[in-house]
């Protein structure tokens, strides 16, 4: 019986084309997974150098961000730390298509983290629903887009806060 090995970006071409085969574009929502998935495949399509894939991704973001910058789905009264994870994607896309909408949309995002509940010792609730409740997924889910963010934007204020966190 012969052996089959898959090399590193053989796999990645095929979970890559399994995720596109089963989301049509546009079709993901605003949420916490979309968000890894997006990146994901984000990043895989540069090392790839497949710009079917970066397509893709664009399709679901502009889905999610209208022209104006408004984001489908999300709820900035929620407060919700999972949220945020999507301004990942939606900070890269800005910074290689120049398209103002993604600008926007992280803004509303960075918006929302100056605003967000906290403990007595400054720590992030996670949720607004949970109070006083810091989840370490809430790191997760905001400190990358914040220490970017504010890395890009010059706002140290964010950068500092997440080592606080």
């Amino acid at each position: 019986m012969k052996s089959t090995t898959l090399s590193a970006l053989d796999l990645g071409r095929s979970v890559a084309a399994s995720v596109m085969e089963q989301n049509a574009p546009g079709t993901l929502s605003w949420h916490y997974e979309t968000g890894l998935i997006l990146l994901a495949l984000w990043r895989f399509s540069e090392a790839a150098g497949d710009g079917s894939i970066k397509k893709y991704v664009v399709s679901h973001a502009e889905a999610l961000v209208d022209v104006n910058g408004k984001l489908n789905g999300y709820r900035t009264d929620e407060y919700n730390l999972d949220q945020v994870n999507l301004g990942k994607i939606l900070l890269e896309l800005g910074l290689e298509t120049k398209d103002g909408r993604y600008a926007k949309a992280c803004a509303v995002l960075r918006d929302q983290l100056s605003k967000q509940p906290r403990t007595a010792a400054g720590g992030f609730w996670h949720k607004k629903i949970y109070p006083y409740q810091m989840w370490l997924a809430g790191l997760y889910m905001q400190a990358p887009f914040s220490v970017r963010w504010g890395l890009v934007n010059g706002d140290a204020e964010l950068v500092d806060d997440v080592c606080d966190q």
